[in-house]
């Protein structure tokens, strides 16, 4: 092997290790099943990323204040990094469950009477962020 060979070798070494050092791998979790949240949601200062099909991201280095959530879990946040994070299930203990008959002519012929009363003024059932991007364009 050539000294030009080696010396090229070590340098890409070098390089991948300088980028593999820049990055923080974390793995999100259900805190009783151990199996990994995919999709799961973390929000850093000014950045949303997802985790992966198996609960892996990977996050820039000094990420700290981190909010992470998931559907069906708990939120939580975070002020430093941890290479990984259980998420507590959502649930609550149902004691007892009723089947009643329910006459759904009824039901709709009320809101359709009552819905500005009802429904307009209230606040919307949806949590909802809208971000827009505004791209100029100069012509």
């Amino acid at each position: 092997m050539t000294q030009a060979k080696f010396y090229t070798i070590l340098l890409l070494f070098l390089i991948l290790g300088f980028f593999h050092a820049q990055s923080l791998k974390l793995k999100i979790v259900d805190s009783e099943s151990g199996n990994p949240v995919p999709h799961a949601r973390i929000i850093l200062s000014n950045t949303v990323l997802y985790s992966n099909d198996d609960g892996f991201i990977l996050l820039p280095e000094n990420s700290n204040n981190l909010e992470v959530s998931a559907s069906g879990y708990q939120t939580e946040k975070l002020g430093n990094y941890n290479s990984i994070i259980k998420l507590k299930p959502l649930y609550k203990d149902i004691e007892e469950v009723k089947i009643i008959n329910v006459d759904i002519k009824k039901i709709f012929s009320d809101v359709l009477k009552n819905y500005e009363k009802r429904y307009y003024d209230q606040h919307s059932l949806y949590d909802i962020i809208y971000r827009k991007k505004i791209i100029a364009m100069i012509v």
